[in-house]
């Protein structure tokens, strides 16, 4: 199934959300939801298991528990909700895509290079098809932990 989502049409939606001024970050004033998104990706693409052949960028399962509370997630349900409503707009297009093109526009928006995108990943159905792990890190993944050992400091 070819994936016939407008994207010129999507990367405008993305764009807005860019430029919205409403946006607020306690990182800085004036701050974007750009390297929101850039996390969003990276964190989707991070559960990647060369070894098992699961997680990676294709799927969305950070939308689901239990990757949805693992620790490295921190935050980043914020960062799907500001792009729900472009998957709504946009509901031939996946979630895994637009995290992974949200970052790409975020990127060259704020100066960086061309980045190629092809869509094409196939959203998962829920919890149960979310990464698993095993050894040390197996309840919160790969990625390090967003409260760096502290949780009752992290906002």
């Amino acid at each position: 199934c070819r994936d016939r989502s407008d994207w010129a049409a999507i990367r405008k939606e993305i764009v807005k959300l860019l430029e919205d001024d409403r946006y607020v970050d306690s990182a800085y004033a004036g701050a974007t939801p750009g390297p929101l998104f850039v996390r969003l990706a990276w964190h989707s693409a991070g559960t990647f298991c060369a070894h098992t052949g699961t997680g990676g960028s294709g799927g969305a399962t950070m939308r689901f528990e239990p990757e949805l509370s693992w620790g490295a997630n921190a935050g980043l349900q914020y960062a799907q909700e500001l792009l729900e409503p472009i998957k709504k707009q946009f509901p031939g297009a996946s979630y895994s895509d637009i995290w992974i093109y949200a970052a790409i526009v975020a990127i060259e928006e704020m100066g960086g290079p061309r980045i190629p995108f092809t869509p094409g990943r196939v959203d998962k159905a829920g919890g149960a098809e979310c990464p698993v792990w095993q050894g040390e890190t197996h309840k919160d993944g790969r990625l390090p932990s967003a409260d760096m050992g502290a949780p009752e400091q992290t906002a």
